[in-house]
């Protein structure tokens, strides 16, 4: 199963604390840096986070940290022509390199739930606020990804990932597009439109949790829908 690693912003603390308190959660949740903000006074007995929920606003200094800048335009050289309805939100874009260069130039969109914003602090060994981050959740994330390296699918995947189509996708009802370019499920996508460029989305829908079970943990989505986003995206 897919999952996110939560970012956090130490402090006050020390490597050690970072490792500690850096999870993995399911997605769609993203994590952000930022600067401390006022904490509550009393913590108690609480040895765990203390969580609260924030508006957009208040997260902005979260984001722009993390890289991450409301939304203007094209993405990288593509329009996003569909999102759908329940993936609504606030659009914001970031660009990650690697500084090494071993990996794609990559820029993103994530379409962030500003109702859905939490921040959590955590406390250290006496009980004082030491690191703080922010969790948000995000229905629709598309990614325009650049290297020379790549001229399809599967050399993107044994390239960059070592993988093969199947384990890229964890076992998921996997769907070639009609223009043999990718590849889709009912929440994720990912396929090359032209040599050197790779594009993926990732969909989900807030309903698609309750499709969760002890026994099943694959999600389960929409491959209409998906299809629909991939679609949508056109070069500019």
């Amino acid at each position: 199963m897919r999952s996110s690693t939560r970012t956090l912003l130490t402090a006050t603390g020390s490597a050690m604390a970072a490792s500690a308190v850096t999870a993995a959660v399911l997605l769609p949740l993203s994590g952000a840096f930022a600067d401390p903000v006022d904490p509550p006074r009393d913590w108690g007995e609480c040895t765990g986070p203390y969580v609260k929920g924030i508006t957009l606003e208040e997260a902005l200094p979260y984001l722009e940290a993390e890289g991450y800048t409301p939304a203007e335009g094209p993405l990288d050289g593509f329009e996003i022509g569909y999102v759908p309805e329940f993936a609504g939100g606030e659009p914001f874009d970031s660009v990650w390199e690697d500084d090494e260069e071993e990996w794609p130039l990559e820029t993103s969109r994530v379409w962030i739930d500003p109702d859905g914003i939490e921040l959590e602090t955590w406390p250290d060994q006496n009980g004082d606020p030491a690191d703080r981050f922010a969790l948000w959740g995000g229905g629709l994330t598309v990614s325009v990804q650049r290297d020379d390296r790549v001229e399809d699918v599967e050399s993107y995947l044994t390239e960059f990932q070592d993988v093969t189509v199947e384990e890229y996708f964890e076992g998921q009802d996997v769907r070639e597009l009609e223009s043999g370019t990718g590849f889709y499920t009912d929440t994720d996508a990912l396929w090359v439109p032209e040599p050197g460029v790779v594009l993926t989305v990732f969909l989900w829908a807030p309903e698609w949790d309750e499709e969760y079970s002890e026994e099943y943990v694959e999600p389960v989505g929409d491959h209409d829908e998906v299809l629909k986003v991939v679609e949508g995206i056109t070069p500019v």
